[in-house]
């Protein structure tokens, strides 16, 4: 009887920790995809960017430096997010049919 009465409680529970988990995963995804991008635009000497903004090429290597900090940051997020996603719905076996090619 008493699993019975908690049985409501932990599907919804369950459930919101998964639709928050999901959206942690592909939010932290979408972020490290722009902070990619943010790192590629200055990869160059001299590049337009730089140019535009009068940049010098040490002012553009600390901002490739914290693009890259921040993408490892947010690519960290990601994998924990989605590794826990799927041993939460599924176990070991979720996790390595889901993760690994």
């Amino acid at each position: 009887l008493l699993p019975a009465l908690f049985w409501n409680e932990t599907v919804e529970v369950a459930s919101k920790l998964t639709g928050s988990l999901n959206f942690l995963g592909v939010v932290s995804g979408r972020t490290a995809s722009v902070f990619l991008g943010m790192l590629l635009l200055v990869t160059s000497r001299r590049s337009v960017i730089s140019e535009h903004h009068g940049l010098s090429y040490l002012d553009t290597i600390a901002f490739h430096r914290t693009a890259g900090w921040w993408l490892v940051a947010m690519s960290l997020i990601h994998s924990v997010a989605f590794v826990i996603l799927y041993s939460v719905q599924g176990g070991l076996q979720a996790v390595v049919s889901s993760c690994l090619p």
